[in-house]
């Protein structure tokens, strides 16, 4: 089967859709299916890596590549007229580039899935996001192109079926994690540890995991907190740590690839 990806992002750059884009290309490949991914173009041209083809997609106000600026739309044609996908798997409800895909690919009469990654504030609040989807009526439509949703929670289920009719067939399948890669170790550390691995941004709430942290040394003197990751946040972290007096059992390890 010849199965097209689509996300806003490139597939090589760092992030939450992109690392879900990635690995289940690489996985659908190792099934036998040959797989493409079309993307915005992230500082590098298209290319092929581990059996998986990436074509790049300017935007419409290149070299303007921000999330606000949606693609060219005649060039994703071309290329998914192109490729002839038997399915098109969109990720990411709220971006032009899935949108746009889903469109095409009506258009075409290619089947079409499309994952929602996220959520916002309020998102539980049906008298606040449903009136509202009406009013953001372009995401409504073009979310309606998708023959099924997927969503990676519960919570995203809840929060995109205020974009759907209620005849929509929507499913919810947890993000997957890779047990070769990603397994309890063979002895358990000497003494109390905590990981956090994601982007330094306030979404991800490592702030919140600091203020906790306090709390836990109190009970256990010798636990450590590492912090995995980039961000703007990280030196407002730092000083964070500093002030609660944990900065001695927190290390900050940067950006791990």
């Amino acid at each position: 089967m010849k199965i097209l990806l689509v996300t806003e992002w490139h597939p090589f750059s760092i992030g939450g859709v992109q690392s879900h884009v990635r690995d289940l290309a690489f996985n659908l490949s190792k099934l036998g299916h040959e797989v493409f991914i079309i993307s915005k173009a992230y500082n590098s041209s298209a290319f092929e890596r581990k059996g998986i083809k990436h074509i790049t997609v300017k935007p419409l106000l290149a070299p303007l590549n921000i999330v606000l600026i949606p693609p060219n739309y005649f060039s994703l044609k071309e290329a998914i007229m192109k490729l002839k996908p038997d399915i098109i798997h969109a990720h990411h409800a709220f971006t032009f580039m899935p949108l746009l895909s889903l469109s095409i690919g009506e258009a075409c009469n290619v089947p079409r899935i499309l994952t929602n990654h996220s959520i916002t504030l309020g998102f539980d609040y049906d008298w606040l996001w449903r009136p509202s989807s009406y009013l953001l009526f372009i995401h409504r439509y073009y979310i309606s192109k998708a023959q099924v949703i997927v969503s990676v929670s519960n919570v995203a289920d809840r929060f995109i079926s205020k974009f759907v009719e209620k005849n929509v067939i929507r499913k919810v399948i947890p993000n997957a994690v890779d047990a070769d890669r990603f397994k309890p170790p063979k002895q358990e550390p000497v003494e109390p540890l905590i990981l956090f691995i994601g982007r330094l941004v306030y979404r991800k709430g490592a702030h919140v995991l600091l203020r906790a942290f306090r709390y836990v040394v109190k009970e256990k003197p010798q636990a450590k907190l590492l912090i995995v990751g980039k961000g703007y946040m990280e030196p407002i972290l730092k000083v964070l740590a500093q002030k609660l007096d944990v900065q001695d059992k927190v290390e900050f390890r940067g950006m791990y690839t």
